[in-house]
């Protein structure tokens, strides 16, 4: 499949489909990735010097990032066919199939801690 659109595709999606033009985002192209990261950790790390500093003194503290998702199955419904002026009424069973997953990650080290729930 050939991803790469030509000008003469660009109006039927623009007007045709409804889409819009998009604007990347600026950013340098003098920027280095790595320093970009590094200079991310040490304000990590700086803020949890301060931290242990001044709330557990001794204590070693752990940064964690978390997060929760649900996944799973939704019943659908459909269109039934009826007389003209006969509202449709269809039996549907609204069972949900479902689980959660959360995780947190401690981004310094790179420990890690996934659960699953029904």
């Amino acid at each position: 499949m050939d991803l790469i659109l030509s000008m003469e595709r660009l109006p039927l999606l623009r007007y045709g489909c409804g889409g819009k033009l998009k604007v990347p985002r600026p950013q340098s192209y003098k920027q280095d990735e790595k320093l970009v990261y590094e200079k991310k950790k040490l304000g990590i790390i700086i803020i949890l010097n301060c931290l242990e500093k001044h709330l557990a003194h001794g204590k070693c503290v752990h940064y964690l990032c978390q997060d929760e998702t649900r996944v799973g199955l939704k019943t659908l419904t459909g269109k039934v066919i009826t007389a003209s002026g006969v509202k449709p009424t269809v039996d549907v069973k609204w069972e949900r199939v479902n689980f959660w997953i959360y995780g947190a990650i401690e981004p310094l080290t790179g420990n890690h801690l996934q659960q699953e729930y029904p």
